[in-house]
């Protein structure tokens, strides 16, 4: 079984956290979230670590890297562009390959 974790994406660039706190939103720790094992992901590591047969899948770090030369969330909304998904889905592909 693999669990995807979409990250929000105040998580991956500080353009998206500035648009969310410019609309109201606020961060206790701007700086956690920002990781790429921050406390939501860790947690689910955490509850599933004695299950071997459970995947977590997290694609910050490739949004993140994507998002440096393209959108990957839209301006003022926490929903994936259509190139951010499809950089999930190429993500997920080479998950479930190294994982055969």
């Amino acid at each position: 079984m693999a669990i995807l974790v979409i990250p929000h994406c105040c998580q991956i660039n500080d353009i998206y956290l500035h648009n969310f706190i410019t609309l109201g939103a606020r961060f206790v720790d701007q700086e956690q979230i920002k990781k790429e094992e921050y406390p939501f992901i860790s947690a689910i590591r955490e509850k599933f670590m004695e299950h071997k047969d459970v995947e977590i899948l997290n694609p910050f770090n490739k949004l993140r890297e994507a998002d440096n030369s393209h959108p990957v969330y839209f301006q003022n909304d926490e929903h994936l562009t259509q190139f951010g998904q499809k950089i999930v889905a190429d993500f997920i592909i080479d998950q479930l390959k190294l994982n055969k």
